[in-house]
């Protein structure tokens, strides 16, 4: 019997098969069969972006205090001036850059259940499971690139250059595919590039780690 629940039904299914299926036609080119985002293949690559910034901001603190220091004892000179000017320039910046990272638990919520990346080691938000094949980010990226070395500086890892993909039933996100030497658990560097849609080219380097 049809009731009035039937279509939000229909319509659910429909939209967890465009999310957890990267294409549920045998007939689209772009077909990747029974790929599936999991808790443990993929990273969001605002989380990383985002401990690189938290990071560097520390860094930046601890200099425009040491300058400020300097100024307040009477031992400044126009230079010192000058690097402390720049540094809460460079501060302002990163704070900006900061604020305009998306939170992928707001995506979630606004849309529907996506599964969230593990942490394993909870202090950083670049680590990974040996399982990773998605680097999924922001629809205000036009290219980005992820280069995964292990400790000794040896790659790992790197996104393929093939055209970057929307995901499915999500609007603001897109994905690349990246596939990680399984046999490897341990500290990783990652070296990553981003440009945007204003063609501001961003390149940053941030540690993580590979566990199970």
């Amino acid at each position: 019997m049809y009731t009035k629940n039937q279509p939000s039904f229909y319509l659910f299914a429909v939209l967890c098969c465009a999310l957890f299926t990267l294409s549920c036609s045998d007939d689209d080119k772009n077909n990747k069969g029974s790929d599936l985002l999991t808790t443990e293949n993929y990273a969001y690559e605002g989380d990383i972006y985002k401990q690189y910034l938290t990071e560097a901001l520390i860094d930046v603190e601890k200099e425009i205090n040491a300058l400020q220091d300097i100024i307040d004892n009477n031992q400044g000179n126009a230079q010192v001036e000058e690097d402390l000017e720049a540094a809460l320039e460079q501060q302002s910046a990163m704070n900006a850059e900061l604020e305009g990272i998306a939170d992928l638990a707001g995506i979630i919520i606004r849309v529907f259940p996506i599964p969230r990346p593990p942490n394993p080691c909870k202090e950083t938000g670049s680590c990974f499971t040996p399982n990773l094949k998605y680097i999924v980010f922001s629809d205000k990226l036009r290219s980005l690139e992820v280069k995964i070395y292990d400790e000794d500086g040896q790659l790992l890892a790197i996104t393929d250059k093939e055209e970057l993909s929307p995901l499915p039933g999500v609007n603001e996100l897109q994905y690349q595919k990246i596939e990680l030497d399984k046999e490897y658990t341990g500290p990783i560097t990652l070296d990553i590039t981003r440009i945007d849609t204003q063609n501001k080219v961003t390149n940053y380097q941030t540690q993580g780690n590979i566990s199970h």
